[in-house]
C-alpha cells in the first residue's frame, strides 16, 4: 500500500520562483502604476475638501405627563429605548438638518438635501447613558462643527412645539365636534329609554314580578306542610287510645316548632273548607250542621294557642309530688289532701281544654294549608308569563343601558383627551441641555491629513504597482517553460526558439551559405530540434516525413518548418519542404519564388510532380509551394491522391517537411497527419493560451496522431523568469544572444 505522503501535493518551488521573477517583466508597468498611485494620493491631499470634527455631550431628561393613565400608575422609569429611538429619528431627520443649515446660513431654502449633506457630512447622535447623548458632527465649514448642536436642538424644540400646537388645534376642533355628536346621542338614548319604560309599563311589571317571585317556593313549602300534617294525622291514628292527653299535646307541639309564625293562621284569617260529612277526627270534632259550614274565621283562642299546657303539665307533676309527700302525713280524707286533689283535677281539666284548642288549631291550619295549595298553583301560569315578560324587558333594557354606557364612556374618553392635549400630545416629553464639547477640531481638519495621505499614496502605489502585474500574471494562461508544458501535455519538448526578428529567422532558410550575420545560437536551436526528432522517431521508428503545425495562425509554424528543413539539408540529407497550407501558405514568399504552380496545381491536374518541385540554390533542398488558390483544393489533402504523392516522394528524399495549416478551426490538418511519421507542434511562448494547446493535442490524439514533440517558439530570454530557467543550460548561447541582439 502506497504511503499517504506520496499523495500529498508538493510545492513547486520553481513555479513559485517563476511567478516572482515574472513580475520583473512588468517592471516598467510597476513603476508607472506606482507613480500613478503616489500622484493619486498627492492629488487627493491637495485638492480634497477639508473636513472638521466636533463631539458634544447633551444631557436629556424625560418628563411623564400626569394626565395620562400610564403616568398615573407608573411603577418604574419610562421606556428609554422607545424614547431614545423616537428622539434619534427626530434629531437626525433630513428636514431638521436642512432647517438648521438654513438658520446657520450654510444652505438656502431651495437647496436639496444632498447639497446640504455636501457641507454637513455627518450629524449623528449616540446613546451614552440614561442621561447623556453624544452628538458627532463632520463638516467642511468650521462654524458648523462649533454651533450645529445648539442650532439643531433649538430647531428641534421649536419644531416639536409647533407640531404639538398644530396637533392640539386640530385635535381639539375634531374632538369638540365629536363631543357634540355624543351629547346628542346620549340625549336621544335617554329619551329612547324613557319611551321604552313607558311603553312596556315597567313599574307595573316589576311590582307584579316581585309579588310572584316567591310563588314556587311557597308552593313547595305548602306541599311540605300538607305532607307533614298528614304524617302527624297518621301518627294519631296509629296510636289510638294509647296516647294520653300529654302525649297528644306533645305530638301536636311538633307542628308549632316546625312552622314559622308567619306561616300559621292569624286572628281574623278566613279559612275555607269543604263540607265535612265524615266521622269526627281528633283534629276536627263533629260540630252541628257541618254541611252548612264552609268558612271559618280564626279566633283569638285558636290563633294565640301556645305552650300553656307545658306549664299545666309541670304544675300537675308538682301537685302529684306534693300529694305523695303529704300522704305520709295525712289521710286521704284530710282537707289538705282534698284541696291537693281538687287542684290536680283542675289542672287535668285545663289540659283537656288545651288539647281541644290545640286540636282545633291544627284542624284549622290543615284546612287552610290544603285550601291555599290550589290557590297558589292556580297562579303558576301568571307567574311564568310574568317571568317571560320581565326577562324580555330586562334584556331589552340592558341593551339600552349598555349603549348608553358606551356613549358615556366615549364622552369621558374624549373629555380626557381634550384635557390632555391642552398640555401636550406625548406621554413623555424630553428636555435637552448642552453639557460640553468633548472634541472640537475647527482649525486643523481631520481629513485629509498628511499621514493619511502618505498612507493612501503608499497603499495605492503598492496595490497598483504589485497588484496589477500580479493579477496579469495570474490571468496569464500561456506557458514559457518546457518542463511545465511537458508535464501538462505528456509530450517531449524538442527545443525552444528565442524571440528574434522575423527577417533574421527567415534568413536562416533563405541563405545557402550562412555567415556571421546569423547568430550561432539560433542555428544551434534548430540543430537541437533536429537531433531530438531523430532521437524520438515516429510511426514504425521513422522520422522521414515530418509535419509541422500549430494551434492557431501566426504562431511561427512556417518559419520553424523552413528552418527545420534547413537543419536537415545542412547535415547532408536530401530534403523537400512542402507547403500544405493551401489557404495562407507563405513558403514561396520566404524564398522569393513565384507561386504560379504548386500543390494546388497538382491536385487540379494542371501540373505533375516534376512541374511543381522547385530547386533552390542548395542542391539538397527542394520546395513545393502551395500554388494558386483553387476553391476546394484543400479537400485533396484528405484523399488518397495526396497519400500516393507522399509515398512516391519518400523514394526520392531523405526528409520531407510538411508545413501544415493550423489545427483549430480547420479539418485538413487532422487528416493530413496520416501521411506523416510524426507531428511537431509549435507553441508560441507567452502567447498561445493553454486551452488552445490542450484542445489541439486532444483533437490530434483522437485521430491516432504520432507526436515527435513540441517546440516552444519566440521565447523572450531577456525576462528574468526565463533567464533563470534557460541561462545555465547554455551560457554561451546567452552571450551570443546578447551580441546578436546588439547586431540586430
Amino acid at each position: 500500500m502506497a504511503s499517504d505522503k506520496t499523495n500529498k501535493p508538493k510545492v513547486d518551488v520553481a513555479v513559485m520562483l517563476q511567478r516572482v521573477l515574472s513580475l520583473g517583466q512588468h517592471l516598467r508597468l510597476m513603476l508607472i502604476l506606482g507613480c500613478i498611485g503616489a500622484m493619486g494620493g498627492l492629488v487627493a491631499y491637495c485638492y480634497s475638501t477639508p473636513v472638521y470634527y466636533s463631539s458634544t455631550l447633551v444631557n436629556w431628561h424625560v418628563f411623564g405627563l400626569p394626565f395620562h393613565d400610564e403616568a398615573e400608575n407608573r411603577s418604574g422609569p419610562p421606556s428609554y429605548v422607545n424614547i431614545w429611538r423616537e428622539l434619534k429619528i427626530g434629531l437626525e431627520a433630513n428636514s431638521l438638518l436642512k432647517d438648521a443649515a438654513i438658520r446657520m446660513g450654510v444652505a438656502k431654502v431651495e437647496d436639496e438635501i444632498d447639497s446640504v449633506k455636501g457641507v454637513i457630512r455627518v450629524s449623528r447622535f449616540f446613546f451614552r447613558d440614561a442621561r447623556t447623548l453624544v452628538h458627532e458632527v463632520m463638516s467642511t465649514d468650521p462654524r458648523v462643527v462649533r454651533d450645529l448642536t445648539t442650532v439643531l436642538i433649538q430647531a428641534y424644540e421649536e419644531n416639536q412645539a409647533k407640531g404639538r400646537k398644530e396637533y392640539r388645534d386640530k385635535a381639539a376642533q375634531k374632538y369638540l365636534s365629536e363631543i357634540d355628536q355624543l351629547k346628542d346621542k346620549i340625549t336621544a338614548g335617554l329619551q329612547t329609554r324613557l319611551d321604552f319604560e313607558k311603553q312596556s309599563q315597567s313599574a307595573t311589571l316589576t311590582l307584579r314580578q316581585e309579588r310572584l317571585l316567591k310563588l314556587p317556593v311557597e308552593i313547595e313549602r305548602c306541599k311540605a306542610q300538607v305532607s307533614r300534617m298528614t304524617e302527624i294525622f297518621e301518627d294519631f291514628k296509629k296510636a289510638g287510645s294509647d296516647l294520653d292527653t300529654i302525649g297528644k299535646l306533645s305530638l301536636l307541639s311538633v307542628f308549632d316548632k316546625e312552622w314559622r309564625d308567619t306561616e300559621k293562621a292569624q286572628t281574623g284569617d278566613v279559612v275555607r273548607r269543604a263540607p265535612n260529612t265524615a266521622a269526627s277526627t281528633p283534629f276536627m270534632p263533629v260540630v252541628p250542621s257541618p254541611a252548612k259550614v264552609d268558612v271559618m274565621v280564626v279566633g283569638p283562642d285558636v290563633a294565640q294557642a301556645n305552650e300553656r299546657w307545658r306549664k299545666l303539665e309541670r304544675e300537675g307533676r308538682e301537685i302529684e309530688e306534693e300529694i305523695k309527700s303529704k300522704s305520709a302525713d295525712y289521710l286521704p280524707g284530710h282537707s289538705i289532701m282534698k284541696e291537693l286533689h281538687s287542684r290536680l283535677d283542675d289542672v287535668r281539666r285545663n289540659l283537656e281544654n288545651e288539647l281541644g284548642l290545640a286540636m282545633k288549631r291544627f284542624g284549622v291550619e290543615f284546612e287552610r294549608v290544603k285550601n291555599r295549595l290550589p290557590e297558589l298553583e292556580a297562579q303558576l301560569p301568571e307567574y311564568y308569563q310574568t317571568v317571560k315578560e320581565y326577562e324580555s324587558f330586562r334584556k331589552d333594557y340592558a341593551l339600552l343601558e349598555r349603549g348608553q354606557e358606551d356613549w358615556s364612556a366615549a364622552h369621558n374618553e374624549l373629555s380626557k383627551r381634550i384635557a390632555a392635549i391642552q398640555f401636550g400630545d406625548q406621554k413623555n416629553q424630553v428636555e435637552l441641555h448642552i453639557s460640553t464639547q468633548e472634541v472640537l477640531e475647527d482649525r486643523i481638519p481631520i481629513s485629509p491629513t498628511l499621514s493619511k495621505s502618505l498612507m493612501i499614496s503608499f497603499a495605492l502605489s503598492l496595490g497598483l504597482g504589485i497588484g496589477v502585474p500580479f493579477l496579469l500574471e495570474i490571468a496569464n494562461s500561456t506557458v514559457s517553460r518546457l518542463p511545465q508544458l511537458e508535464s501538462r501535455l505528456g509530450l517531449t519538448g524538442l527545443g525552444m526558439v528565442p524571440n528574434s526578428p522575423r527577417e533574421l529567422l527567415e534568413k536562416i532558410f533563405r541563405s545557402p551559405a550562412l555567415g556571421s550575420q546569423v547568430p550561432n545560437f539560433l542555428l544551434e536551436c534548430f540543430r537541437v530540434i533536429r537531433s531530438n526528432i531523430i532521437l524520438h522517431p515516429g510511426r514504425q521508428g521513422q522520422s522521414q516525413v515530418i509535419m509541422v503545425t500549430s494551434a492557431r495562425p501566426s504562431e511561427g509554424k512556417s518559419t520553424n518548418a523552413a528552418n527545420l528543413a534547413w537543419a536537415f539539408f545542412s547535415m547532408g540529407d536530401k530534403t523537400l519542404l512542402i507547403d500544405t497550407d493551401l489557404r495562407r501558405g507563405r513558403v514561396h514568399s520566404m524564398l522569393g519564388l513565384e507561386n504560379e504552380k504548386g500543390l494546388s496545381s497538382y491536385f487540379s491536374k494542371k501540373a505533375g510532380i516534376e512541374d511543381i518541385v522547385r530547386k533552390t540554390e542548395n542542391p539538397n533542398l527542394d520546395v513545393i509551394t502551395r500554388g494558386p488558390f483553387v476553391p476546394g483544393a484543400s479537400e485533396f489533402l484528405c484523399r488518397e491522391v495526396f497519400e500516393q504523392m507522399i509515398i512516391e516522394l519518400r523514394g526520392r528524399y531523405d526528409r520531407i517537411i510538411l508545413d501544415a495549416p493550423p489545427v483549430l478551426g480547420l479539418s485538413e490538418t487532422v487528416a493530413t497527419q496520416r501521411v506523416a511519421d510524426g507531428v511537431v507542434l509549435v507553441v508560441r511562448a507567452e502567447s498561445t493560451p493553454m486551452n488552445d494547446v490542450d484542445t489541439t493535442v486532444e483533437q490530434l490524439r483522437r485521430s491516432d496522431t504520432e507526436f515527435f514533440g513540441f517546440v516552444l517558439n519566440r521565447l523572450d530570454l531577456s525576462k528574468p523568469s526565463n533567464h533563470y530557467f534557460y541561462y545555465y543550460s547554455s551560457p554561451y548561447y546567452y552571450s551570443d544572444f546578447e551580441s546578436g541582439g546588439k547586431e540586430t
